[in-house]
């Protein structure tokens, strides 16, 4: 039963805090923690680095291509979805031995990333932050079909609402956290703190529920099994396994929403968040454009911006848990989108931090609401016998448009004629994903799709 149709009392936020004593959620917010902090560190705060080393903000936009796998991640999710580790996989788990793997990988790069000069050293700093990016979206694969095995349907908008909470604070370690320790003592210092402040991610792998691995047939399976009869074993076997880990994830959602209404779905999902990703490109050279200091832009953004992000993000778990997925992302688009013209305002505004302050609380509350609203919808989409492949494919669709187009920031900018009608462009970036989210939930189903049993063994 979908939280739409559900006729139980609905939690409230006291319900919220209480859920953190359960283990898998509390496991939910380490791992939360451990999939935000990468992100910026790759983006934003480099961003900065980069700017106060200065580097050109043509190139810095185009670092932002760094960031591409998190686009195309559904690429090789199948992969993880399937393929045990060995040895690590046998004894913790799929999810936890690719968990850790991809841990490894993304600590790797931060120390890499530690030993570099931007002005100096832009190749290196570009394969460690492609490097990065690449860990990073690995382990959100992992994380995302942990989160949906191990809670059930109607705790999912709950787990949306912890999984925001444990991001955006790994969102304050590598934006504030990092921009104190860059001048306390230095840059190449506080991005080898962020690595060892991955730790926490490690730590909740570790300790994470081992979720049972669905096994059960799918549509199409015993097709293709007859199909294959008279090849070689080998040759049998290895079809058999594309088909399972490749193919059906993708005719599962199809079958389900019928080819018209699937499409539009992926369509809505991929131009969600492209208001915020294309401006969140400039954000951080923008305070520093305006005049603020690494410190206000520290205390501002990257701490006091974050815990109102959170409150946001609770919020939009709650409106989730209350209004169900999807007129709550009906909300989070229009919200997100318009979040962006309070930065259009501080634009007219100079180095004014209380208008500083303003335009971050209106920005981040919004945009933490919207986050979860998007979480929550697409995991309601999500069927578990395929959890990190279809989960990788509407994450990927949610970062693609903005990667691609957000790596043309710079130069939109630049024919714009400043930050003004950046800002306002980027705002109005979000009317068609507006009136998508209109049409298609009118179109989808009230019931959320079934799912076969799992759960923490």
């Amino acid at each position: 039963m979908s939280a739409e149709t559900s006729a139980a009392p609905k939690p409230g936020f006291l319900d919220l805090m209480r859920a953190l004593g359960r283990r898998h959620v509390a496991i939910m917010l380490l791992l939360g923690f451990s999939s935000g902090l990468p992100f910026l560190l790759s983006v934003g705060t480099l961003g900065v680095w980069m700017t106060t080393a200065g580097v050109d903000i043509k190139t810095v936009g185009l670092m932002s291509l760094a960031n591409v796998a998190y686009s195309f991640k559904f690429l090789w999710a199948p992969l993880v979805d399937n393929v045990p580790l060995p040895g690590l996989s046998r004894l913790l788990g799929r999810r936890r031995a690719w968990m850790l793997l991809s841990q490894a990988v993304v600590i790797g790069a931060l120390i890499a990333l530690s030993q570099s000069d931007p002005p100096n050293h832009l190749d290196t700093i570009a394969l460690a932050a492609v490097l990065l990016a690449f860990g990073s979206a690995t382990q959100d694969i992992v994380i995302d079909a942990w989160r949906i095995e191990v809670a059930s349907q109607e705790e999912q908008p709950l787990m949306a609402g912890v999984t925001t909470l444990g991001y955006r604070l790994g969102l304050l370690a590598a934006g504030a956290g990092a921009l104190f320790l860059s001048t306390r003592p230095s840059w190449e210092f506080a991005y080898l703190m962020m690595a060892a402040a991955m730790g926490v991610g490690v730590v909740g792998a570790l300790f994470a529920n081992r979720t049972a691995e669905p096994r059960g047939p799918v549509a199409g399976e015993e097709t293709i099994g007859e199909a294959t009869r008279g090849l070689g074993a080998g040759a049998a076997h290895v079809l058999q396994f594309l088909y399972r880990a490749v193919v059906a994830p993708f005719i599962d959602f199809f079958a389900r929403h019928g080819v018209p209404v699937a499409v539009l779905i992926l369509l809505l999902i991929s131009l969600y968040s492209i208001s915020d990703r294309v401006m969140g490109i400039l954000a951080s050279p923008f305070y520093v454009r305006q005049g603020f200091t690494t410190d206000e832009i520290a205390i501002v953004s990257k701490t006091y911006g974050v815990w109102i992000g959170i409150a946001g993000a609770v919020l939009g778990g709650l409106a989730a848990i209350r209004l169900g997925p999807k007129l709550t992302l009906i909300l989070g688009v229009l919200l997100g989108s318009a979040s962006n013209l309070a930065f259009a305002w501080l634009a007219t505004r100079g180095h004014d931090l209380t208008a500083f302050v303003v335009a971050i609380t209106f920005e981040n509350a919004l945009g933490g609401f919207s986050g979860t609203a998007l979480i929550a919808f697409i995991s309601s989409l999500t069927n578990v016998k395929f959890s990190g492949t279809q989960y990788a494919l509407f994450s990927s669709f949610a970062a693609m448009p903005g990667k691609f187009v957000g790596a043309g920031s710079g130069y939109l900018m630049d024919a714009l004629g400043g930050y003004y009608p950046f800002f306002i462009a980027t705002a109005a970036m979000g009317i068609p994903a507006l009136i998508l989210a209109v049409v298609v939930t009118r179109l989808m189903p009230s019931t959320a799709p079934a799912k076969a049993p799992s759960g923490p063994v």
